[in-house]
């Protein structure tokens, strides 16, 4: 690996902890202003994450098996998996669509400069 992105990843990962143990001791005002940058973080790696699975999944051209790192692996596995076609059974079924869905109330934080 590239010994700059070795040492980011070092240090991204020392500076996560680090944060950990202080998070206990800050102020309301001071874990906001947290959440908002390290937000930022999660949505910047897990672009990387997606990317790296992207690059896996053509490596492998969709088939399962593993691809190696320098210090990991990574592990592609096909799991068959049933989801309900919820517009299929608005379309086909609206009765039976709008007896099984219930409102509910999600609960979102969002993070914006002040």
């Amino acid at each position: 690996m590239i010994t700059s992105v070795k040492n980011d990843l070092s240090d991204a990962s020392e500076s996560l902890e680090h944060l950990l143990k202080k998070y206990a001791g800050l102020t309301i005002a001071e874990k906001v202003d947290v959440g908002a940058r390290v937000n930022a973080i999660k949505k910047n790696a897990d672009k990387l994450v997606e990317l790296v699975k992207d690059d896996v999944k053509a490596k492998r051209k969709g088939k399962e098996g593993t691809v190696n790192g320098e210090i990991f692996k990574s592990a592609l596995t096909l799991v068959p998996t049933t989801r309900l076609d919820q517009k299929l059974l608005k379309e086909e079924r609206p009765e039976v669509h709008a007896e099984y869905n219930r409102e509910v109330v999600d609960t979102r934080i969002t993070f914006e400069p002040r």
